[in-house]
């Protein structure tokens, strides 16, 4: 059965001793497949002649599935449950993402080249022509990341301050995997005529204005008018971002299948 996309899941990784013999791990992982969990990663953490220590990755549908996981594997003579822990919330603590200088600043000659006196020349020259500022500054590969909390995930709305783990986690996506700057911005106002007012207002510091986790069918006006309120890039990621993945994806099918062609 295809799971629900609107139900969370829960990411747990447990910590088992298992006596060293042949089929023993085997049995853990029946169990876990029993209660319905899926297994990501599993790495040994200790070995010795007589027992093996494992992490193993689990994902679950509620935590009423884990507790039956673990009450059967105590039933189990040559399985230990030593441990769970939630290394979600672990990696959440104090954000995914920071901002850092790309220079250190160590002396005063430093301080005097990336701030005050030598930022003014540099002001100046943007002022003079301010297509200069996708040179001199960040703003070329910076995205403005804009949510106001109405559809977080599967989840619905859970407002602004729940959205900006989402948030995080797309900016430091887009930093690992292609070298982008983003910024989240949750907004505390779900009225489309304030977010597109805020798009508007913050969008001189940013490449892109990407909308994310807004709610339908107001996501669609939304970022047709963020569109004509900027003057850089704009689009709502779950529903624009989305039709271009779904479109590849038909398009590639289609090459594959020989019924596509170029001049299309």
């Amino acid at each position: 059965m295809a799971r629900d996309p609107q139900k969370p899941q829960f990411f747990r990784t447990m910590r088992v001793k298992n006596v060293q013999q042949v089929g023993v791990l085997a049995g853990v992982l029946g169990v876990v497949a029993r209660h319905g969990a899926s297994v990501g990663d599993i790495r040994t953490v200790h070995q010795s002649r007589t027992s093996m220590v494992r992490d193993i990755d689990l994902l679950v549908e509620s935590l009423a599935e884990l507790d039956a996981i673990v009450s059967e594997l105590d039933e189990m003579p040559q399985t230990t449950v030593l441990e769970l822990r939630d290394e979600v919330l672990s990696a959440h603590l104090g954000g995914k993402i920071r901002v850092v200088p790309q220079m250190p600043i160590d002396s005063f000659a430093d301080l005097g080249r990336v701030y005050t006196p030598g930022v003014g020349e540099v002001c100046r020259r943007i002022y003079e022509d301010p297509s200069l500022a996708d040179h001199y500054t960040i703003i070329a590969n910076t995205v403005a990341i804009i949510s106001d909390g109405s559809a977080v995930l599967g989840l619905g709305n859970l407002g602004p301050l729940a959205a900006m783990p989402v948030l995080e986690g797309k900016a430091a996506l887009l930093a690992h995997l292609v070298g982008v700057n983003a910024v989240p911005v949750a907004l505390s106002s779900q009225d489309p005529d304030d977010i597109v007012e805020a798009a508007a207002a913050i969008s001189p510091s940013f490449g892109v204005i990407q909308l994310e986790d807004i709610a339908s069918p107001k996501c669609f006006d939304v970022e047709r008018r963020v569109q004509e309120a900027v003057g850089i890039a704009a689009f709502h990621d779950d529903q624009h971002g989305t039709a271009a993945v779904v479109l590849a994806a038909l398009i590639n099918a289609c090459r594959l299948a020989g019924s596509y062609s170029s001049a299309r």
